[in-house]
């Protein structure tokens, strides 16, 4: 026993070190999941109302409802809101880009590449009724 005296010290550094990191890493990958999870759901929200607006000036304010909404779960991506109109109007695409906000955690691993530097989402949906103009 005498000759023992600092090997559980050494042991719990050894196994507190890939215990922690596995921590980090799965509240940083929940994090990443839970932004994918919302903005998705904020995506098909917005191409809906979009798409089921029965005048242009509805889909206007739909658009730009989506466009100029403030929301943002963390602060770990920085969202970008875009719309477009396919060709011969039929369909419309909301797409949110996710940049990572890189100066809000300077202390991540980025040579992992974990989390992922840049996220899209994407919701097509046909428009249930034909443009006014």
């Amino acid at each position: 026993m005498k000759n023992q005296k600092g090997q559980a010290a050494v042991e719990f550094a050894l196994v507190a070190v890939l215990f922690f990191t596995m921590c980090f890493g799965m509240i940083y990958g929940g994090m990443v999941f839970m932004d994918y999870l919302q903005y998705n759901n904020s995506a098909r929200e917005a191409v809906r109302n979009i798409a089921l607006a029965t005048t242009d000036s509805q889909r206007t304010e739909a658009e730009n409802n989506f466009k100029n909404s403030t929301y943002q779960l963390t602060k770990l991506y920085i969202p970008t809101r875009e719309v477009t109109y396919s060709t011969d109007k039929t369909s419309v695409e909301v797409k949110i880009k996710l940049k990572l906000n890189k100066d809000e955690f300077p202390g991540l691993p980025l040579d992992l590449k974990f989390p992922p530097e840049e996220l899209t989402i994407k919701v097509v949906m046909p428009l249930e009724h034909k443009s006014e103009s």
